[in-house]
């Protein structure tokens, strides 16, 4: 399956201090991916209320371990270019692997940049009923978030 997210917005942020990027979790969905397999999907960030990148996005989600759906390894790769440059944006033009987990609490959290501590663009959000996810993102450096937004990955 195929996941594509887009971003919807973004603002800079107070250096050192974590951004509110904990969506809601979405009760009894039932739509957190039950097949394990990979997933493309079209994904948009927006910053400053402007879509800044866009592209694609692959989730390769491993097989249920337990009932309560929690699976770490979530792994993929993306494909993204840079609409918009801003200040400490973090996005990059190119492909790239990404690593991550999906809770039973519809709580996926993924990092674009996984073999790195800092200068790291990170994805919180939750699937909708179609299967979509939603949620913000934050560009992760040494000093702390620095940039925060949107992003919406709908699944093809």
């Amino acid at each position: 399956m195929t996941i594509l997210a887009t971003s919807l917005g973004c603002s800079s942020g107070t250096p050192g201090e974590p951004p509110p990027l904990e969506p809601e979790p979405i009760p009894d969905s039932g739509e957190i991916p039950s097949a394990h397999g990979a997933v493309v999907y079209d994904f948009r960030a927006i910053s400053e209320g402007k879509v800044v990148t866009e592209g694609t996005i692959v989730l390769e989600f491993p097989e249920v371990t337990d009932e309560l759906y929690d699976r770490e390894g979530v792994t993929g790769t993306w494909d993204l270019r840079v609409l918009r440059a801003l200040p400490n944006l973090g996005f990059r033009t190119g492909t790239g692997s990404l690593a991550g987990n999906l809770n039973s609490n519809n709580v996926t959290y993924l990092d674009l940049v996984p073999d790195v501590a800092d200068d790291d663009v990170i994805l919180r959000g939750a699937f909708d009923e179609r299967g979509d996810l939603a949620g913000g993102w934050y560009f992760a450096t040494i000093a702390g978030s620095v940039r925060t937004g949107s992003f919406t990955a709908t699944a093809r």
